[in-house]
């Protein structure tokens, strides 16, 4: 390596022994300290003091990923995190995070970006609103976070400006009203790319049709929710012309006469951005529909279709005109 360059090292450490000193190894990697970036400790075991020791002796890390390490405590998440300064990019999924382990991320790691909280199960709204001193945050992911309510996302929409990609799929307190929250939101409403709201129950047919207010939007997931009826898919698709991705799994209230009115609605506007449809778990889905589908999603590069078990040969054989298409 020449005199001032400089070079960004990743180190991805496997199962291992949270007892044991990291400092055994230290004197061999004095200046991998001051180079290493991005830390990958994903389904470790680590104790909370050998985090700490290990955490302390790496200052300029923009990159840690800690997801499910259930051994590490709450306190050892906010001791560990605290001094991380410089950090851009986080994973805590399936840790035990609490809403004090957010206290301390916002305060301590402002220039944060990218956050994974999915099954964080201790978070809740009051966690929520430590992010909102996250003002550089795009991606921030609450999947399984139970306790997050409509109050929570009123907090995201109204402070995370600069957010891009939200996904509070299974959150069973999520409401028309927290939909509401985000496509009002005179920054979001611009600004954000991916909507998870995957088996969101209490999103009525209104707040998934508001959706459609999130006109840049180009990731969609809404598999599960029973009220995705014939007129909101129309509605949706009939208006989000930027969408790339779109799952709309075990939707089964979408009518195989629903599918044939959005052929119809779209066949001078196909939606060509589209490239991967989810349609999982869809038992109701016919090969009529399965091609009325096909007819509006001409480019696509991958279509998952497992447990459709009302498709046949005829139904698969439809799907021959996407020439695009690697992943079935």
């Amino acid at each position: 390596m020449s005199k001032g360059e400089h070079k960004m090292l990743t180190c991805r450490i496997g199962f291992t022994d949270g007892h044991r000193s990291p400092t055994q190894h230290h004197h061999k990697r004095k200046a991998t300290t001051r180079l290493l970036r991005s830390l990958h400790f994903n389904r470790c075991r680590f104790a909370d003091a050998a985090l700490h020791q290990y955490l302390s002796l790496f200052a300029h890390l923009t990159h840690v990923d800690l997801g499910n390490n259930r051994t590490i405590s709450d306190h050892g998440l906010c001791e560990s995190l605290s001094h991380l300064c410089l950090l851009t990019s986080l994973n805590v999924e399936s840790t035990q995070a609490t809403d004090d382990t957010l206290r301390i991320i916002a305060a301590s790691l402002q220039g944060l970006q990218f956050l994974n909280m999915f099954y964080c199960r201790c978070i809740s709204d009051v966690g929520v609103g430590h992010l909102q001193l996250l003002s550089h945050l795009q991606h921030l992911d609450l999947r399984w976070c139970v306790d997050v309510t409509s109050d929570g996302l009123h907090m995201i929409a109204s402070s995370l400006h600069h957010l891009q990609h939200l996904d509070v799929s299974n959150c069973p307190n999520v409401t028309d009203a927290g939909v509401e929250h985000l496509v009002t939101s005179s920054s979001l409403s611009s600004t954000i790319r991916y909507l998870g709201l995957s088996e969101c129950k209490l999103i009525s047919s209104y707040g998934l049709n508001r959706v459609a207010s999130l006109s840049q939007l180009q990731s969609l997931q809404i598999a599960g929710p029973t009220n995705v009826t014939d007129s909101v898919f129309a509605h949706l698709l009939g208006t989000l012309q930027h969408l790339t991705q779109l799952d709309i799994g075990s939707c089964e209230s979408i009518t195989t006469a629903g599918l044939s009115s959005a052929a119809l609605l779209l066949a001078d506007r196909p939606l060509l951005n589209l490239t991967k449809l989810d349609l999982g778990w869809w038992q109701q889905l016919t090969d009529e529909g399965l091609g009325s589908i096909v007819s509006f999603c001409p480019n696509l590069v991958a279509l998952h279709l497992p447990y459709c078990e009302n498709l046949t040969d005829d139904g698969i054989a439809r799907i021959a005109s996407l020439h695009d298409l690697q992943l079935l």
